[in-house]
């Protein structure tokens, strides 16, 4: 029981942080966007 509850425990870590990571990314590849049109709006 306790092995069997400790699988998921170690899978939804490993998913949140590929999640987390590729909002990251996003948001990153959108503020570099963000900063290149206005500055080529200068």
């Amino acid at each position: 029981m306790i092995r069997a509850a400790k699988w998921p425990l170690d899978i939804l870590p490993a998913k949140l942080i590929k999640i987390i990571k590729k909002r990251k990314e996003i948001k990153n590849n959108s503020s570099k966007m963000i900063t290149k049109s206005t500055f080529l709006r200068t």
